[in-house]
């Protein structure tokens, strides 16, 4: 007797199973790397995430422009100075600038690490310590907007600092003056 091979002549079911296998894997494939790279965009994204307001950190404090921003509304009541303009064309305007910048990055990290000191000794304000400057501050920008509370969101916003961030902002400072 002689072996014979028989071969299977591909038929139109076969090639029709065969394309949607290999379809099937290719797909599988496209599924996976788009996976993986969602998985590390996402990885990188929250790595990044807490980063994204920070200016600059000090010690393990991290300051925010909010509270650059503050700063320097506070470097130029100190000076009793305009708010920095950077694009005069006035020395003297931008010499006051220079200054007030100056202040409030020399304050703004003498804060940061008497708030870090402060932290290692477990110091804290309270609530009402919060609440109060808040309030006192809302007093004060009363007197040049005519409504308190319509007076104090246009003024965060003329400083360039968040509502929200407001209040930790004025926790931080507050904790490095005790």
């Amino acid at each position: 007797m002689e072996n014979t091979k028989t071969e299977k002549k591909p038929t139109k079911k076969n090639l029709k199973k065969v394309k949607k296998e290999k379809s099937n894997k290719s797909l599988k494939i496209t599924i996976g790397i788009i996976i993986i790279v969602v998985l590390i965009v996402s990885t990188f994204s929250l790595l990044l995430l807490p980063w994204k307001n920070v200016y600059m950190q000090v010690g393990k404090n991290r300051i925010t422009y909010d509270e650059l921003n503050y700063h320097v509304y506070l470097a130029s009541t100190s000076l009793n100075a305009q708010l920095p303009n950077l694009n005069s064309t006035d020395p003297k305007e931008l010499a006051v600038s220079r200054n007030v910048l100056k202040l409030a990055y020399v304050n703004l990290i003498s804060n940061a690490i008497l708030y870090n000191k402060a932290l290692e000794d477990n110091i804290s304000v309270s609530e009402e310590e919060v609440n109060s400057y808040i309030e006192n501050l809302k007093n004060k920008v009363a007197q040049d907007y005519n409504d308190k509370n319509l007076g104090l969101d246009v003024f965060l916003d003329s400083i360039g600092v968040q509502k929200d961030a407001l209040k930790e902002i004025v926790q931080k400072m507050l904790i490095a003056q005790k």
